[in-house]
């Protein structure tokens, strides 16, 4: 059972609040400050997809459970067709196409899900693993292809 569930309805306006409050959340469950800004980066890609390639409603949902923070995004979008979406390194002569990849290499876990309400969007972020090794952040994966 999640420690706290934060909820909120969001729109373009909001993203500034979005991100402020998935820092506050994060700070508050414990994440190292450079994973919070990954964390932060990644839920505003999502946030944003959600908001250009979905559907109103757009919901941000937070929560800690067994030591991980989970942020997820949910709209009433249809869906993401491209079952390897964000899987593949982005073509960097195209502008977009970047948001489910950025939060892939952040993130320690994506989980992308659609129902008859919708597109979900579950970033999963380690507080216990909250030192990253030199050599294994975002950075280094994405420059390996990972």
């Amino acid at each position: 059972m999640p420690d706290f569930v934060r909820q909120s309805l969001i729109d373009l306006a909001d993203l500034q609040t979005v991100r402020r409050l998935v820092e506050w959340e994060g700070l508050y469950a414990g994440l190292q400050e450079s994973r919070v800004r990954e964390l932060v980066m990644a839920v505003n890609e999502i946030a944003t997809n959600a908001l250009i390639h979905g559907s109103p409603p757009a919901t941000l949902r937070i929560w800690k459970v067994d030591g991980d923070v989970v942020c997820e995004v949910s709209d009433a979008g249809s869906g993401i067709e491209d079952p390897m979406a964000g899987r593949r390194r982005p073509d960097t002569t195209r502008p977009g196409g970047r948001g489910l990849w950025i939060a892939r290499m952040l993130c320690d876990g994506v989980e992308i899900g659609s129902t008859e309400e919708g597109t979900i969007v579950r970033l999963q972020m380690s507080a216990s693993n909250s030192v990253t090794p030199p050599g294994e952040g975002w950075l280094a994966r994405a420059v390996r292809g990972g």
